[in-house]
């Protein structure tokens, strides 16, 4: 019924010519808008039935050229050609449009083409006279010659057309010098010139893919060259995206990527056949494709890609190869399919280790071959792959324990050496894990092969002045830094290491009460330090030691070194950092010298101390607790200086490196007050504050930082959505055993440490834990204030004791009652239907 309804409505419906010509323009220009161009187009009509208006005329233009686009879209080029042909009748009101031109070639109506070119010629704009003689030049080349029919002979098209033509002949025979010769005939503004780039472009390929694509870029993306010029971009693509950048073209713009890339046919036979087979073939299906090409892929090679396709359903995938006509897997490589699976699936990564290890046994059977064969840095591979893939040396400290993880991994590696003694990259990551843990007997006995096999390498001999400085050899240190020098002779980083080794020497002479070693060390540091990069620190510790030996001299050159430095909070930082260095608390030391307390001179002063905070951080430097007690104070009061949003972020990202939170929260807060609920601030502020106890956060922090969170979601802030998403994260635990309570509580929480832990923890945080929802949490809140905390423990403990199904109904506070009493209005405790416990919402689902 509502079918005939509709049809009768629509039956009824006033047509265009019961329309005015007011409300059908209107209508027409709305129905174009909204892309109902079959309309627009029969409104057009009949308002031009009632009246030639030129506005009419370009309305109803307009509705066709829109209407053919929308069908070209849809493959209906023929139906397209007829609004293309109905608009070309409107004259002057819809002048020529490539579009229009550019589907009559593809149609093959060359001979309109050219008759609507010769009509248009001294009508046309020079830029689309010259766009429409460059689809004439594409269509030539593609070798319809009968394009040349009915043009001028003095037109370009046709007085270039032969130079091409020879270019491309050239091109395709492979003469360079001749496809040279005919381009050289070409003008640069002929109707050609996009055609030209394409052939350099396609000279060029493969052995100048950086050059090809240069010449590419040239061709505009409207040009009539440019789906040529797709095509012959998609023979730069790297092999790992040709796949599926070849998934949606046409079979011929992949043949003709395939041969400028050099394919041969068998090749391009072979991808074809493999598309067959879907973006991700299932790992059977392909290996029964490689059995089936292996006589063209190599036997050997199908064999070995082809273990790789057994991983995911191994064990019963290793009868595969057999199944598919090759050659059963032997014991060796069985173990090693279990090893990639166990690399990629287990969890465990000792399990992962004695998969590889067993492998590398099975490869040493029934002998272990000599070192530097195939097949013994075959084993060396193996003996390396947890580590490679893991990256586990370049990061680990050497544990305590001698069966951890990270020692059997570095022990894989020693015995790695057995096979592949000529391996530097695996003696340096050996040599940094042990050196990283100070193990500096097993760093020497390392270095000592890689040294003599490798005299001048840079690395080695760094790794060997690292380790003499970290033993305090500073002598053989500079041996070392010599010869590096010798080989690289602008090589800072040696002369870097080796002045701040011997500085570092000096320090810890003053702090052992010998200034007059510390003063030789000192000497040797500034000799290294040509580029006087550390002049200041120099000059600091070179005062202090005079302060040691001479106290009135010494305090005349730090007074004068802090002066020239700015008196201000940058200098006092500069001197603190050294003193504290040496063993001399700031606070002591200024006041021997009779200096006030460090005082910033302005906020350029601040931003001065904040680089000189960096650039000690960098160098490897820690900040003793006595320098942060002695200036948080007055850079707290220094967090209200006007800095600008990125150098405010900068000291907050400073001082969280350097673990000083109480002052990063002074400065995130202040941050805060200018930019409300900026996310970085947020995060700095939030975690500065709960910095080691982030349980012990208020909702209403909690709120404020799932605010901030939303804002940088909104302004594309990704690291901060990212950390402000681990701090939520970090918050909500999902059960007792991940909170940081005190091991005698036990996995099991019952009622007896509810006190224990509400106080540790506080209420909110505790419902939070528990993931009640801010009604539930606040329903629990009145039960505490109406019942008591014994009844609200008692609650919780029941609650995290007993299956949710077999939990008690809460009973919500009983609702106070209005009674009289003696005349007056009272409250009253009295039951009501409310309390009954079966009207409660449920709070344990």
């Amino acid at each position: 019924m509502s079918k005939k309804r509709n049809k009768r409505s629509a039956r009824n419906k006033p047509g265009p010519a019961s329309l005015s010509s007011d409300a059908l323009e209107s209508s027409a220009q709305e129905t174009l808008q909204r892309g109902r161009f079959r309309e627009a187009i029969a409104h057009f009509k009949e308002l031009l039935k009632r009246e030639q208006r030129e506005e009419w005329r370009e309305g109803l233009a307009q509705a066709y050229e829109s209407r053919a686009h929308s069908l070209t879209e849809k493959g209906m080029l023929k139906e397209a050609l007829v609004m293309w042909e109905n608009r070309h009748r409107l004259g002057a009101a819809a002048p020529l449009r490539l579009a229009h031109t550019a589907l009559l070639l593809r149609l093959g109506r060359v001979h309109e083409t050219v008759k609507i070119f010769n009509q248009a010629a001294d009508t046309l704009p020079a830029d689309e006279l010259a766009a429409l003689r460059t689809q004439l030049a594409a269509y030539y080349l593609s070798g319809e010659a009968e394009v040349m029919e009915g043009l001028a002979p003095e037109d370009p098209v046709v007085v270039h057309g032969e130079a091409a033509q020879a270019a491309l002949a050239a091109y395709c025979s492979g003469d360079d010098i001749a496809l040279e010769q005919a381009l050289a005939a070409i003008p640069f503004r002929s109707p050609y010139r996009d055609g030209v780039h394409l052939l350099k472009a396609m000279q060029r390929l493969p052995e100048q893919p950086t050059q090809a694509a240069a010449l590419l870029a040239r061709v505009p993306a409207e040009s009539a060259f440019a789906p040529l010029r797709q095509a012959t971009k998609l023979a730069l693509v790297p092999e790992q995206e040709l796949a599926s950048r070849l998934a949606d073209v046409g079979k011929a713009t992949r043949r003709f990527a395939l041969t400028l890339r050099g394919w041969s046919p068998e090749r391009q036979a072979l991808f074809e056949e493999a598309r067959k087979l879907g973006d991700e073939p299932p790992p059977k299906a392909l290996l029964h494709f490689l059995y089936r090409h292996r006589d063209k892929l190599g036997d050997d090679w199908v064999h070995e890609q082809g273990r790789r396709l057994l991983i995911d359903d191994a064990p019963q995938s290793l009868a595969w190869p057999r199944e598919a006509g090759g050659r059963s897997l032997s014991q060796a490589e069985k173990v090693q399919v279990g090893a990639w699976q166990a690399e990629r699936y287990s969890d465990n990564p000792w399990y992962t280790l004695e998969c590889w290890e067993l492998l590398a046994q099975h490869l040493e059977e029934p002998h272990a071959p000599a070192p530097g064969s195939d097949q013994a840095l075959r084993i060396a591979l193996v003996l390396r792959r947890v580590d490679q893939a893991g990256d586990i040396l370049a990061h680990a400290t050497p544990s305590a324990e001698p069966h951890a993880l990270d020692r059997a991994v570095a022990h894989l590696v020693e015995r790695s050496l057995d096979y592949d003694p000529d391996a530097p990259q695996a003696y340096l990551r050996l040599t940094a894990y042990y050196l990283r843990g100070r193990e500096l007997k097993e760093t020497r006995r390392l270095l000592e092969p890689a040294l003599a096999r490798w005299p001048e390498n840079l690395q080695v001999l760094t790794a060997a002045l690292d380790t003499a400085v970290a033993g305090g050899s500073f002598k053989k240190a500079a041996g070392f830094a010599r010869r590096i020098l010798a080989i690289d002779p602008i090589n800072k980083t040696a002369r870097e290491r080796l002045m701040k080794a011997h500085l570092a020497h000096a320090r810890k002479q003053l702090r052992n009460a010998r200034p007059d070693l510390a003063r030789r060390e000192l000497e040797q540091a500034s000799a290294w330090d040509r580029s006087k990069r550390f002049g200041i620190q120099l000059e600091i510790v070179d005062a202090l030691i005079t302060l040691a030996t001479d106290a009135p001299a010494g305090a005349s050159a730090l007074r004068a070194v802090n002066q020239r430095l700015g008196d201000g909070l940058a200098a006092g930082l500069s001197i603190a950092l050294e003193a504290a260095a040496v063993g001399k608390p700031p606070k002591a030391l200024f006041t021997d010298l009779g200096l006030s307390k460090p005082q910033p001179r302005g906020a350029e002063d601040l931003k001065a101390c904040l680089a000189q905070l960096r650039e000690h951080l960098d160098s490897g430097g820690k900040l003793p607790p006595e320098v942060t007690r002695y200036f948080e104070k007055v850079l707290k009061a220094s967090a209200q200086f006007e800095l600008s949003f990125q150098e405010m972020e900068a000291a907050c990202e400073t001082l969280r490196r350097c673990r000083w939170d109480a002052l990063r929260q002074a400065f995130a807060q202040a941050a805060l007050k200018r930019w409300k609920d900026a996310p970085v601030f947020a995060f700095h502020a939030f975690e500065a504050k709960y910095k080691g106890a982030p349980w012990k956060a208020s909702s209403t922090d909690i709120r404020r930082l799932e605010r901030a969170l939303e804002h940088a979601r909104e302004k594309g802030d990704t690291r901060s959505t990212e950390r402000l998403l681990n701090v939520l994260d970090s918050l909500r635990l999902t059960s007792f055993e991940d909170s940081p309570l005190p091991p005698e509580m036990g996995e099991e929480l019952g009622p007896e440490a509810l006190p224990m832990l509400i106080n540790l923890m506080g209420l909110d945080r505790l419902l939070d834990m528990l993931g009640l929802s801010r009604d539930m949490k606040r329903q629990f809140k009145e039960l505490e204030r109406e019942l008591g905390r014994p009844a609200l423990i008692e609650m919780l403990g029941a609650m995290m004791s007993a299956d949710p199904d077999d939990l008690p109904p809460f009973p919500a506070p009983r609702p106070k009652r209005r009674t009289e009493s003696k005349g007056h209005a009272v409250e009253d405790d009295a039951p009501s239907d409310d309390d009954d416990p079966f009207n409660q919402p449920d709070l344990f689902t």
